[in-house]
Order: C-alpha cells, then sequence, then structure tokens
C-alpha cells in the first residue's frame, strides 16, 4: 500500500485516496497474500469521504439557499386593489434547508464515521493475526545483513539479485496499511470538524438573514394594510358622495375613473354576489317552512284549547242557569220567612205587651252584638298571623346578626342546659345550702333568669339548647366549622359552666353511639369527607391535661411534663403528636388519653374532672394544586365550684382553688378582650398556663366556639354559679378573632420542578 496521493474531488473540493498498485511480493505465504487481496478490494469499494458542499446540494432546496426570496404577494387585499399593487417581495422562502434537515446529515455522517472506525479496527486486528503468523521470519530479518555481506565478499563477479528472502524483509506491507487507516481516520475527523464549523456558520447566517426578511416583512405588511386602510376610507367618502346626489358629471367621470376595474372581476363579484342570494334565499325559505310548521303545531294546539274551553263555559252556562234557578227559589223562601217573622213578631210584642219601637231595639242590639263577635274573630285570626310574622322576622334578623357577627370574627356562645338526672335527686341534701332560683328558656337564642339576687335579666346568645336536645344536634351547631377546618381555617371548641353542669358530655360522650359527644363526632365526620374527596392527608394527634398548674402528656406511658415556650410562630408544647391514618386509630388514642385523666368523687358530682384537658388534630391536606394546613382543638375545661357549697377539703381543696385561680385568669382575658378601650391593648394572657395554651382560641388565629353549661333549676345546684356562667358566655361573645386561612398554592412549585427538569430549548 503506496503513500496517500491527493486527488481533485468533481465538485472542486479536494479528498485523500489510496493507491492500491502493490501486487504479490516476493516470499509471502498464501495466507499473506489472500489477507493483501482482501485488504486491497475493501479499500477499492469503500466509499470516498463526502465533501461539505455535495451534503449541502444533497438536500432538498439547496439550490435556493442563497436565494431566500419566497413567491409574490399578488393577491390584492381589497377588491378594489390594482394590480399594480402587487409586486411585493414575499417573507422567508420555506424551500431553504432547515436546521433539523442539517442536523440529520451530519448524523448520517457521525453514522458512517462510526462504521468506517469499526472496519479500520477490524482490519487492524486482522493484520495483527497475520503478523503473528509471520513471526518465524523475524531471525531471517536479523541475519540477513551477514548474508549480504557473504555474497557481495564472494570471489565471483556475478551481480547479485536479492532474493525473495530479502525482499520479504525489506517490505513490510503491515506497518503500510496501518498507518493509512490512521491517516483516513484522522482525514475523517478533520473533515467532520470542518463540517460541523460550516453547519454552525451556516445556522448564524440563517437566523440572521431570516431575522432580517421577517423584519422587511412586517414592514411592507404594514405600509400594504395602512394603504388598504386608505383606500377603504377614500371608497367610503366617494360611496357618501354618490349616495348623497349632488355630483356634476365630471366628479362622476372621476370617481368611475379612479374605481375602474376589469369587467372580468365584477363578473366574478357578481356571480359570487348571486351564489349569496341564492344561498340566503334558500335559508330564508328554509325559516319559514319552519316558521309554518311551528305555527301551524300552535294553532293546533290553540284549537284544542279551545274545545276544550267550550265545553268548559257550556258546563259553566248550565251551572249558572242552575243557580238563578235556586236563586228564585230561595227569595220566595225569603219572602215567604220575612212574612211569616213578621207575623210572629206582631204576636210576641202581643203577648208581651212590649212597644214596637222597644222590640226593634232589642232587635238592634242582638244584630251589633254579632257583628262584634264577628269582627273580634277576624281580628284574633289576624293578631295570630301577625305574631307568625313576627316570630319569622325575629328569627331571620337573629340569623343574619350572627352571620354578621361570624363575618366579624365573633366567638359563638352556645348555652345547653342539661337535663335532669335520676342521680340528681341522691345528691340533694339538706347539709348543702344553695340560693335558689328560675331559669326559663325563651326561645331558640335567649333565656330569662330569675334571682333574689340581680332579679330577672334576659340573655341573648348565638343558639340556646333545651334539656331535651340530643347529641346530634348538639354536634350539628359545629359542622359547619369541620368543613372551615377542611378550607384551611384554625377552629376551637371549648366547654365552660361549673361542676356537674355536662362540660365533659358534651365534649367526650358516652361509650354509646347516640350519646357520642361532638369531638368523636368530628372525628368520624373528618374522615367521612376525606374517604369520599380522595384527597392526600396528614393527621397528627396530641392530648395534654392542666392539672394543679402542671401540664402533662396524656399519650405518653410515663405522663411526662411538658413545656411552654414562645416562639416567633406561636406557642409551642413540648408534647408527643401520633400520626394516625384513619378514625379508628384517633378514637383509640382519643380512649387512652381519657382513661389517664384526674377524676375523682366529690359532694356535688361523682366524677368530677379535676384538670383541664386539651385534645389538638393538625391537619393537612393537599387536593389537586391546593395544600391547606389547620388546627382543630377541642377544650374540656373543669368544673368551677364553691368550696363553702362542695365542702372539698385536702387534695380536693387544693384542686378546686387551681382551677378557679386558672378560670378567674381566663375571666380576665376575656374581660379584657371585650373590653379594648379600658385594657388599653393589654392582655394579660401570662396570668395563667391556661390562658397561655388557649391564646390562639381568644383573640388569636381560629374561629371558636363556647358551650356555656348550665343546670336546670329543679337540681340542688347553686344560681349564682349559673349567672356566672352566662355573664361569662356573654363577654365573650364580644371577643373577635380576626383569623386567615392557610392556604398555599403548590402549582408554582410544580411548574418550578418540572422546568427544572425538563428544560424547553429555544426555537
Amino acid at each position: 500500500l503506496s503513500t496517500p496521493s491527493p486527488a481533485v474531488h468533481p465538485t472542486g473540493g479536494s479528498e485523500w485516496r489510496p493507491n492500491l498498485r502493490m501486487g504479490p511480493g516476493p516470499g509471502l505465504s498464501n495466507e499473506q497474500i489472500r489477507l493483501q487481496e482482501q485488504l486491497i478490494q475493501e479499500a477499492q469499494t469503500r466509499n470516498p469521504v463526502p465533501h461539505i458542499n455535495d451534503v449541502l446540494r444533497g438536500s432538498p432546496g439547496y439550490s435556493h439557499l442563497d436565494s431566500l426570496d419566497g413567491p409574490s404577494l399578488s393577491t390584492p387585499l381589497h377588491p378594489l386593489w390594482t394590480a399594480e399593487h402587487s409586486s411585493h417581495p414575499g417573507v422567508l422562502s420555506s424551500r431553504a434547508p432547515s436546521p433539523a434537515v442539517l442536523e440529520a446529515k451530519i448524523r448520517e455522517l457521525r453514522q458512517e464515521n462510526e462504521a468506517l472506525r469499526v472496519e479500520n479496527k477490524a482490519a487492524a486486528l486482522q493484520l495483527e493475526r497475520s503478523q503473528r503468523a509471520s513471526s518465524h521470519m523475524d531471525d531471517t530479518r536479523s541475519i540477513s545483513p551477514v548474508i549480504d555481506k557473504w555474497i557481495r565478499s564472494s570471489p565471483r563477479s556475478v551481480q547479485h539479485t536479492p532474493g525473495p528472502l530479502a525482499q520479504s524483509v525489506s517490505s513490510t506491507p503491515v506497518d503500510s496499511e496501518v498507518q493509512q487507516l490512521h491517516q483516513k481516520c484522522d482525514e475523517l475527523d478533520r473533515s467532520k470538524r470542518n463540517l460541523e464549523s460550516e453547519l454552525e456558520m451556516m445556522k448564524k447566517d440563517w437566523s440572521e438573514e431570516r431575522r432580517m426578511r421577517m423584519a422587511e416583512w412586517e414592514a411592507e405588511h404594514y405600509n400594504w394594510t395602512k394603504k388598504q386602510q386608505q383606500l377603504v376610507n377614500g371608497w367610503e367618502a366617494d360611496k357618501q358622495l354618490l349616495l348623497s346626489g349632488n355630483m356634476d358629471t365630471q366628479a362622476l367621470m372621476r370617481i368611475h375613473k379612479k374605481w375602474e376595474c376589469p369587467d372580468s372581476k365584477w363578473e366574478d363579484e357578481k356571480s359570487a354576489l348571486m351564489r349569496n342570494i341564492e344561498k340566503l334565499s334558500k335559508q330564508k325559505e328554509d325559516e319559514e317552512t319552519m316558521m309554518i310548521e311551528e305555527q301551524t303545531a300552535v294553532l293546533n294546539e290553540l284549537k284544542a284549547a279551545r274545545a276544550a274551553l267550550s265545553t268548559e263555559v257550556k258546563d259553566l252556562k248550565t251551572a249558572l242557569a242552575k243557580s238563578r234557578h235556586e236563586t228564585g227559589q230561595n227569595k220566595l223562601f225569603v219572602m215567604a220567612a220575612s212574612q211569616s217573622l213578621e207575623e210572629l213578631q206582631q204576636y210576641v210584642l202581643s203577648m208581651t205587651g212590649v212597644s214596637a219601637d222597644e222590640a226593634k231595639q232589642s232587635v238592634s242590639i242582638t244584630t251589633e252584638k254579632a257583628m262584634l263577635a264577628e269582627k273580634v274573630q277576624s281580628m284574633k285570626v289576624q293578631h295570630e298571623e301577625l305574631t307568625q310574622t313576627l316570630q319569622k322576622e325575629t328569627a331571620l334578623r337573629k340569623h343574619l346578626h350572627n352571620t354578621l357577627e361570624d363575618i366579624k370574627g365573633s366567638i359563638r356562645a352556645i348555652v345547653r342546659m342539661r337535663p335532669v338526672l335520676p342521680s340528681d335527686q341522691s345528691t340533694q341534701d339538706d347539709d348543702i345550702i344553695v340560693e335558689r332560683g328560675v331559669v326559663s328558656i325563651t326561645d331558640s337564642s335567649s333565656l330569662t333568669v330569675q334571682s333574689p339576687t340581680t332579679g330577672t335579666k334576659d340573655y341573648h346568645f348565638y343558639r340556646v339548647l333545651k334539656p331535651e336536645a340530643r347529641q346530634e344536634e348538639v354536634f350539628s351547631e359545629i359542622r359547619p366549622l369541620l368543613q372551615s377546618t377542611l378550607d384551611g381555617f384554625n377552629v376551637c371548641v371549648m366547654a365552660y359552666g361549673q361542676t356537674g353542669s355536662g362540660k365533659t358530655y358534651t365534649i367526650m360522650g358516652d361509650n354509646t353511639v347516640e350519646r357520642m359527644g361532638v369531638l368523636p363526632r368530628a372525628i368520624q365526620e373528618l374522615f367521612s369527607y376525606i374517604s369520599k374527596t380522595g384527597c392526600t392527608f396528614e393527621f397528627r394527634c396530641s392530648m395534654v391535661e392542666l392539672y394543679l398548674d402542671t401540664l402533662r402528656d396524656l399519650l405518653s406511658p410515663e405522663q411526662k411534663r411538658c413545656e411552654l415556650h414562645q416562639l416567633p410562630s406561636g406557642l409551642q408544647i413540648t408534647c408527643s403528636d401520633h400520626e394516625v391514618r384513619n378514625m379508628e386509630e384517633t378514637l383509640r388514642l382519643l380512649k387512652d388519653g381519657n382513661s389517664q385523666r384526674q377524676v375523682h368523687s366529690t359532694l356535688m358530682n361523682a366524677q368530677s374532672s379535676r384538670s383541664h384537658a386539651v385534645f389538638t388534630m393538625m391537619l393537612k391536606l393537599r387536593n389537586q394544586n391546593v395544600e391547606t394546613t389547620s388546627k382543630l382543638t377541642f377544650v374540656d375545661l373543669a368544673g368551677s365550684e364553691r368550696v363553702k357549697v362542695s365542702h372539698s377539703k385536702g387534695e380536693r381543696l387544693k384542686e378546686a382553688q387551681m382551677i378557679n385561680k386558672s378560670l378567674s385568669a381566663l375571666g380576665d382575658v376575656v374581660s379584657a378582650l371585650s373590653h379594648p378601650k379600658t385594657s388599653k391593648g393589654f392582655i394579660p394572657y401570662r396570668n395563667s398556663k391556661l390562658t397561655m395554651i388557649l391564646q390562639e382560641a381568644l383573640g388569636g388565629n381560629s374561629k371558636t366556639v363556647l358551650f356555656a353549661c348550665i343546670c336546670p333549676s329543679s337540681v340542688g345546684c347553686s344560681i349564682s354559679e349559673t349567672v356566672s356562667t352566662l355573664v361569662f358566655a356573654n363577654r365573650i361573645k364580644h371577643v373577635h378573632n380576626p383569623y386567615l386561612r392557610n392556604i398555599t398554592a403548590v402549582q408554582n412549585r410544580a411548574l418550578e420542578e418540572y422546568d427544572s427538569q425538563h428544560e424547553v430549548p429555544a426555537p
């Protein structure tokens, strides 16, 4: 294989092409000769490296690459546009090779280059094998100089021709072939780099040319649009002059010459107008046919109705004639009865000896009395109707007032009077001296208290529940707030009242399904809603109690003490929180926490809660592209009690004192919140751990509901405790919480993540 010689490409480019003129050399084996012929045949049949001009000329539309002018827009933009406006250059031609076509060509060249590399590698391996097969000639090559020297020093003066062995040693076709292959690979790499650089330059030039052509096209399009608008305005002006009729012959000729168009154009417009007229005529005929059918159907219906009315009129005429006949008979009967009545009156007067004037006066008095009785009856009916209307309007006014208070963020105060229980008779002791009074429920939102000390006083609240109210009815008052929890609002439900008034029963309830409290029912409602919607959720629960001014974790086995930390984001309680996945796990946690509460028996209540319990649920919901975070809190406050009434001693006395102290601090906070001008903006939250825990529910970011539980007046409870509970509830309803919705849009975050993973290339 000789050294490569330059060859001129037919297209003007230069390429290298090997001169394969080597024949079978002397001293080669048959295997080496066969391998040499195979390599020569492969080199002769292999295609040369294509030039960049051939690649581009082979692509569709290469001949139009230098001419970027496309077809001209010869169609006028207005019917009056003449031929002189139609010779304008067009937009960028679509026949120029696009970057996608050039990139496809580059990929083909890369694939061909890779195939050539594979073939060169295979040829090198075969040459290496043949070189190993001819390793027996290496020793001969090493002694060839000695043989040549011996031959030259021979006494025979005969010119010696080198033998086959020397020729095989001097010629090394393996090394030459490998060198040629390496040179060809380097040439392919250089051609590929030149092709890529030319492609980049062509892309850049094509983009710049396209931008310039687009700018020129936009400018000319703007000029065409402007000229078209000028023509339209001129045509409208001339049209108005033609319609006015105040024109001479020269003006008409000038307008005719200005807007003169070929006859063929008018014929085309005329034919188009005729087609439109035929189409509209056909459409109008179809509409008229449809209208006639509809009117015919309506007429038939009217005829049927007329026949029915005629029959009804005949029946009415018959009934009217019958009624007139009966009226005539009744008139005759009335005349006969009047005559008989006059005769009877004469007979009575003659028998009683009363004068005719007195008899007439007696009859008139009796008639007036009957009329007054009828009038009184109608006034009674009217009074009943007005009373019902007043009740409806009052209920509507209260509902609107409550809605307005909810919008302001007011705390809902709901009063619940517990029923009389069989155990109440046994708890009444003669040694217990209580202040008696009467508590009567006026309607669904107000009640009246009669006390020897305060007298009679009316109270109005969001709702007043009667003793007969069931647990389901109580839960219906807070069901709308659960929807607010799912929407991202914080919600707090509290129960306040004296000991034995039914606070724990309202919040926790009983073990039976009918007597479940608002907390278990709220858990069922939340999980039922989530199972229907199928949204992603995360629930975490915690439960603590405040006993003897010590905060304890009820969900930890050792009931470890908890600490309060005031952070910039809010109050933090260092207690254990448990993630729950269904309703059963949540109810089991609630049951475990209630079993560890401090509950003891007192003289006023057989099972008295001696601590404040707080159950908190942290909710995080994600539905589609919206994520909400909220907190649902239930607070079962310990009942207030008077020591002189309950006769508490020892440990129960300490518990009562701490309970009354914390409730007194709670009352101070509520009083300061309900009278902001008097408190001058200072709210004593830090006076008690209870008020610190309830800081968010009172004046914070939360929708709050207070159940004020009271005892019936027939039970041996002090009326002063009932009045104190009602006063607390009346104050707390004036507290406004500026609650906010905790919602986060996750759509932008998802889009950013998608954009970061999938970068969109520039056009």
